[in-house]
């Protein structure tokens, strides 16, 4: 099954309806230093999956780096 993707920071990740609520979520109940330190998070995880072809679930893995300090 093929996610919609969007681009961050010149880094392609997924773009479900899950991960908008949970990019949302964040926004509104983290503080900005907080809430840009998941985003890098997501990332970094992100970038580093696909430099090293490593098979991941990208939703979850967005979730979780969004998620991790809640």
């Amino acid at each position: 099954m093929t996610l919609p993707t969007t681009t961050i920071a010149g880094i392609t990740v997924c773009d479900t309806p899950l991960v908008q609520a949970a990019v949302e979520n964040a926004r509104v109940e983290l503080p900005p230093p907080l809430f840009n330190h998941v985003m890098r998070s997501w990332l970094f995880a992100a970038y580093f999956a696909h430099a090293e072809c490593i098979s991941v679930d990208e939703e979850i893995l967005a979730i979780s780096a969004i998620m991790h300090v809640r």
